[in-house]
Formats: structure tokens, C-alpha cells, sequence
């Protein structure tokens, strides 16, 4: 048991620390696209933090794999570096215990995996949605503000209000700029307000009692009419989507649905347990270095067998969801294959130690024989 503690603290311990590194990088980076979003008007300035930290939650089933799998290449690597795993097979612990050590942690981590992809993360992932939608609405109440120009479309529409009335919502001394290809408009208006169909479609600002001038800089003929209601679509950037609201499917409704992108979703539910125990135990045989080799001697084949199993695992995910391969079969044929290949690769380190664990007995034998005569 002491040899199995000394594996849990090193394993557990080196993957909290590449799991708070994921984390910390993808949170910059979507910390960015969250700030560049409020920056737009689309998100609240005081809602960031809330949205970036369910965004991380929900997140961690995505990272878990990796982190286990890096922290086991590490762990195991430093074990040889240092020819640790020697001393153990010179003092009767082989591979196969140290393997039956990792895969204890493994099956921990991988419970807590399937509890995070199953419950949690569809939960947090409504969570966060309804908190977006909230954002949102508050950010599109306020989103002009007076005396200050507002960009649309990517530039394509430009809108000024001098005032807002705070409680009513309704604009005064508005200017709109509306360029397309071959044309551009201009309206002037006393007074506007905002209007949203009943269906929650494109929000569109009605100016009222203005003029409307259409033409091209530079050309003299320019067409000025005057109207007593015009309506604008505001051309907002297009919102989140989550895949058709999968996400956010409890677990059980995904079950209980015959829909190929319900069962997509359940089976990548799934799927974050089974790849926390085949990449977990394929590090062990991927961590098998010399001591000239360092400790990351088989970082860069590990980390290339990984995108080539998760690659895998997508492309078979959207072949299922365009009904090209069964729903039954699903991604169970890559796991399958990748377990075969784990199991492989053990028995041959297994059977390779082994053989020379025995062949170093033999050489002591003949040497003690030798020593006695």
C-alpha cells in the first residue's frame, strides 16, 4: 500500500496542476471573447465573471482526459527518469502492480468524470445560457447610449441618439447611416423606439415623422423622402448556439430520445468516463523511458496519439449524427480499438519485463555459483 499511495499522490497531484492550467488558458482566452462581447454592447459588464466561471465548469469534463493522461505521462516519466521503476522491480513490485496502482486512480477519476459530463455539466450549461439570455436582455435595453455613436453589421450601420428616456425607452434626435453594395441611406428623425416580434426574431428601430436620403458619396443625384414611420433592422452579431440546445438536455431525456444528435450527445456524455480509463492506462506503457531520454523522452508521440483517438472519436460523432454509421455501433468501435491497443501494449511491457527480470536472476545465480567455487 505504500507504493500505491506514493502513485496516487504523484499522479493526483501532477494532474490538478495540468488541469489548472487548462483551465487558466482556455479562461484567458474566453475571458477575451466575453470582454470583447460586453465590449459590443452584447453581454452585461457585470455578469463576466458568473458566465466565464460556468463556462469553466462546464468545460472540465472536456479537460479531465487530457489532464489525466499528461499527469500519468509525467508522473511515470519522472519514475524512470530517476530509476525508481528499477528499484521497484528490484525489490518484486513489476509493471503489472504499478499498472494495477494507476488504474485505482483512473477509475477514481474517471466516477468523477462521468458525474461531471452526465449531471453537472448539462445543468451548468442551462445555467449559463439562461444567465446569457439575461445578459443580453439588459445589454440590448441599454444599448444605445445618448450622445454616442453605435456600430452594427460590422460597421455597415451607424446609429446616433441624443437621448434616451429611461423609463418609456424611447430615442430623440436619432441619425442612422445604412451602407450597402451599391447604395447608402441616411435617416433623420425627431424620435424612434425599439420593437422585437412576437416570434423574438431581428430587433428593428422605428424612426418616426423623418427623412430618409438615399445616393452614393459623390454622385449628385440623391433621392430625399420624407415618412412618417420607417422601420431598421438592427443588424446584431448572431447569438451562442449550443448544437440545438443538446447541452442542455438532462441525461435522462437524451436517453429516453431517438433523435441522432440526442444520441450523439449521450454517447460524448459517455464517452468522457471510457476515455479517462483507455488514455489514463495507455500513458503507462507511453511513460516507459531510458534515463538519456529525460522525462518527457515520449511526450510528442503521447500528446500525437491523443488527437489521433479524439479526432477519431469526432468524425465517427458526426458520421453518427449524418446517419452514415448506425446509432448502435456509434464510437464504441474506437474505444474498442484504442482498449485493444492499451491491453497490447501492457502484456508486451509485462511480458518484456519479465524476461528481464529473469535474465538478471540467471546472471546472479551464476554469479554467486562462480563466486562459491
Amino acid at each position: 500500500m505504500i507504493i500505491e499511495r506514493y502513485l496516487y499522490r504523484e499522479v493526483l497531484r501532477t494532474c490538478a496542476v495540468v488541469l489548472a492550467v487548462l483551465v487558466l488558458v482556455y479562461g484567458a482566452d474566453r475571458y477575451t471573447r466575453i470582454l470583447s462581447e460586453a465590449a459590443a454592447g452584447m453581454v452585461s459588464p457585470d455578469l463576466i465573471v458568473r458566465i466565464l466561471v460556468l463556462k469553466l465548469v462546464e468545460k472540465l469534463p472536456v479537460f479531465l482526459p487530457l489532464a489525466l493522461y499528461l499527469a500519468v505521462l509525467i508522473s511515470l516519466g519522472r519514475l524512470y527518469r530517476d530509476s525508481e521503476i528499477v528499484a521497484f522491480g528490484a525489490g518484486g513490485v513489476g509493471l503489472w502492480r504499478l499498472s494495477r496502482g494507476i488504474l485505482w486512480v483512473v477509475a477514481g477519476v474517471s466516477l468523477a468524470g462521468a458525474a461531471l459530463s452526465l449531471f453537472v455539466s448539462p445543468s451548468v450549461a442551462s445555467m449559463r445560457w439562461a444567465l446569457l439570455e439575461e445578459a443580453r436582455h439588459q445589454a440590448e435595453n441599454r444599448m444605445f447610449v445618448p450622445g454616442r455613436f453605435k456600430e452594427f453589421g460590422g460597421g455597415d450601420q451607424i446609429i446616433y441618439v441624443e437621448a434616451v428616456d429611461s423609463e418609456s425607452g424611447r430615442m430623440s434626435d436619432v441619425f442612422v447611416r445604412v451602407r450597402k453594395p451599391h447604395r447608402q441611406y441616411v435617416l433623420v428623425s425627431g424620435g424612434a423606439y425599439q420593437a422585437v416580434p412576437p416570434d423574438g426574431g431581428a430587433r428593428y428601430m422605428v424612426l418616426e415623422n423623418g427623412w430618409r436620403y438615399a445616393g452614393l458619396p459623390g454622385d449628385a443625384t440623391f433621392s430625399v423622402t420624407r415618412f412618417e414611420r420607417h422601420a431598421v433592422r438592427i443588424e446584431t452579431q448572431p447569438r451562442e448556439t449550443f448544437g440545438g440546445g443538446y447541452k442542455m438536455l438532462a441525461t435522462m431525456a437524451l436517453i429516453d430520445s431517438g433523435d441522432p444528435g440526442h444520441l450523439v450527445e449521450l454517447q460524448r456524455r459517455i464517452s468522457t468516463a471510457i476515455s479517462i480509463v483507455v488514455l489514463g492506462m495507455l500513458a503507462v506503457p507511453l511513460a516507459r523511458t531510458s534515463p538519456r531520454e529525460g522525462r518527457y523522452g515520449k511526450l510528442f508521440l503521447a500528446v500525437v496519439v491523443y488527437f489521433i483517438y479524439s479526432n477519431a472519436i469526432s468524425i465517427v460523432e458526426n458520421l453518427v449524427e449524418r446517419g452514415i454509421v448506425p446509432g448502435f455501433v456509434g464510437v464504441w468501435p474506437v474505444h474498442a480499438t484504442m482498449a485493444l491497443v492499451v491491453l497490447a501494449l501492457l502484456a508486451n511491457q509485462t511480458t518484456g519485463g519479465r524476461r528481464l527480470g529473469a535474465k538478471l536472476h540467471s546472471e546472479r545465480r551464476l554469479r554467486g555459483r562462480g563466486a562459491s567455487s
